[in-house]
């Protein structure tokens, strides 16, 4: 009897299992092969997932939303925790103190890098597995994806970092320190876009030493800038005449020194010039040459007497400096002053008829010049200075009026002679300081007779007699305004 129970029972149990068999389709099968094969190959494969049943009375398609929702999020926790576990591989950070903001944007990144691996999911479920009843519910996605998506990502962004930082460094090597300020505002930049703040590290020399690159960055540019020197090329004083025509232009050269105190041109950098006092422009932009050296195109207004240049280095031409922390810029003060100007007015009245001698004119004027000043020709309105004549010099950027004023008198025949004329020549030479046009000096000219055979000639004959005291005392004059 037992062994008849025996076969019966062995019977019902394969029955029991074909039937079951029966039940699973071909399609239903496949996916568990496949589930399986993700479970057992965690090295290709990240996955979540959860069980559940359907008990008498609940919405079937809710259970389904809910559950499958359950395996993507505990797919997604899985994800979190590898890319934490990836990123800290790049970057330094404190979870439990530091900085909150830091942490608050390391935070951010996870959440960035899982949304954009989970936009690869793959969702399933599969019905009386493990057991009969129940329902497992799957999602996963190819490790190679995550590979892809998070960890190459992250190696090209450091690269997009690194390749201008070591770029920079070995053009500073070469003494090309623009162009290795250029590389390092890129791979700046670079940073700031692809990481924000966060504290990325990286073994920039290969030595085993990781560098935290925004503090290597920080401190390559400080020690660039803050080494650098801006002075005069020549040291020497600037002036520019009544037009604004500079004497000579003024002549810049931007080092870096180095430890050593070695000093080396600094080529290709921009500069900004403030007119601080005084009006004015530039030409054109300023920029050293390959050797640091750069004249400034300089057009002066010359209705102020004096201005002063502030120079320093262009920031605003370095787009992303601004993201460094650098020390106080090298900056250069230069004064300009415009020449004394002495407004000449030579006239010589003979017999009423005006002319200006260009002999004493010359001298005069070279006499000004070898005094310091620059001289200028002008011309009164009349005989007599007037306001007008004092506000048309000043207009001409003239810091004084010189009037050397010839008049001839008295002019006659000699002895009865048709021929034979004679007349007196006399004079005045008069400074005025403009403004306000005071007289601050004045001599005057001793009366000379002088004969001819006409009163004009007579006239002449005069004025070559007193052509010397005219210069000499003139000259006095200028001397006297030192």
């Amino acid at each position: 009897m037992k062994f008849y129970m025996a076969i019966f029972l062995f019977l019902a149990g394969m029955a029991a299992a074909q039937e079951s068999q029966v039940q699973r389709t071909k399609f239903e099968l496949v996916k568990i092969e496949q589930f399986e094969e993700i479970k057992a190959n965690e090295e290709n494969y990240i996955y979540g997932e959860t069980i559940a049943s359907i008990q008498p009375g609940e919405n079937i398609q809710e259970v389904f939303e809910s559950s499958q929702k359950k395996a993507v999020n505990n797919l997604a926790q899985k994800i979190e925790m590898t890319v934490k576990g990836d990123i800290k591989k790049v970057i330094i950070v404190d979870e439990t103190g530091g900085d909150e903001k830091i942490r608050g944007i390391f935070e951010q990144k996870i959440e960035l890098y899982t949304g954009i691996v989970l936009e690869d999911v793959k969702s399933d479920y599969i019905k009386d597995y493990p057991d009969n009843g129940v329902y497992t519910f799957f999602a996963y996605i190819l490790r190679k994806k995550y590979e892809e998506k998070v960890n190459e990502d992250l190696k090209n962004n450091k690269m997009f970092v690194t390749t201008p930082l070591n770029e920079g460094i070995k053009e500073f090597e070469k003494g090309n320190y623009m162009l290795a300020a250029d590389h390092w505002i890129n791979s700046k930049n670079f940073l700031y876009e692809f990481f924000g703040e966060l504290p990325v590290r990286e073994d920039i020399k290969g030595s085993g030493k990781f560098e935290e690159l925004h503090s290597f960055l920080d401190n390559r540019m400080s020690g660039l800038f803050g080494h650098v020197t801006i002075s005069p090329l020549v040291e020497e004083k600037y002036s520019y005449d009544n037009l604004g025509n500079l004497a000579s232009r003024p002549k810049i050269v931007v080092h870096y020194k180095d430890q050593y105190g070695n000093k080396k041109g600094f080529g290709n950098l921009p500069l900004k010039v403030d007119f601080v006092r005084g009006e004015g422009r530039l030409a054109g932009p300023v920029k050293t040459s390959e050797y640091g050296e750069v004249e400034l195109p300089l057009e002066i207004n010359p209705a102020t007497p004096d201005i002063i240049l502030n120079i320093k280095i262009d920031t605003e031409k370095l787009e992303g400096i601004e993201n460094f922390n650098l020390p106080s810029m090298p900056e250069l003060r230069i004064d300009l002053s415009r020449m004394k100007t002495i407004a000449l007015s030579v006239a010589f009245y003979n017999q009423s008829k005006k002319s200006v001698p260009d002999d004493l004119l010359n001298e005069i004027k070279n006499k000004a010049l070898s005094s310091g000043y620059n001289a200028l020709e002008f011309e009164l309105r009349d005989m007599d200075v007037t306001e007008q004549d004092k506000k048309d010099a000043e207009n001409k950027n003239a810091d004084y009026l010189l009037v050397v004023l010839l008049n001839t008198s008295g002019s006659g025949n000699v002895g009865g002679y048709k021929n034979m004329f004679s007349t007196n020549i006399s004079g005045e030479i008069s400074l005025y300081k403009l403004p306000p046009g005071n007289q601050v000096g004045v001599e005057t000219v001793d009366t000379t007779r002088g004969m001819g055979n006409s009163g004009e000639a007579a006239g002449w004959h005069a004025y070559g007699k007193v052509k010397n005291q005219v210069e000499k005392k003139a000259g006095q004059i200028i001397e006297g305004l030192r």
